[in-house]
């Protein structure tokens, strides 16, 4: 049980340098990219009233509210559009990244139970 408990430290420290390593860089720029396109696009427009005006715009159908984040889109200066596809951009990047890490860890966990009763895979 002992040599058990040893491996899994192991294979946990192991798993923590790969993600510290390859995960962790890559995670903390997309993070940082996102953060300062926010900043800037927060400076340049007034988020909550437009928040506020696509919901009370789109009472009627969920539709709406999508058009009326479209037309915003398109009838705001080129600044605030590049910095709108940059923030689409870094979340989905981040969000790229944070599944990559969970499927890492969650084959990882799955081989060590295969490990433990027996099987191959």
């Amino acid at each position: 049980m002992e040599k058990n408990l040893l491996k899994d430290k192991i294979l946990f420290k192991i798993y923590g340098m790969w993600f510290f390593r390859r995960s962790a860089p890559l995670l903390v720029t997309e993070l940082l990219i996102g953060v300062i396109a926010f900043y800037f696009l927060a400076k340049n427009v007034f988020i909550e009233r437009i928040i506020s005006n696509a919901f009370s715009s789109a009472l009627g159908s969920p539709f709406k509210f999508v058009v009326y984040f479209l037309n915003a889109f398109w009838v705001s200066n080129f600044l605030n559009q590049l910095i709108s596809i940059l923030i689409v951009l870094s979340l989905i990047f981040l969000l790229r990244d944070i599944n990559k890490s969970f499927v890492a860890y969650a084959a990882m966990k799955r081989k060590k139970l295969f490990e433990k009763i027996g099987l191959e895979s």
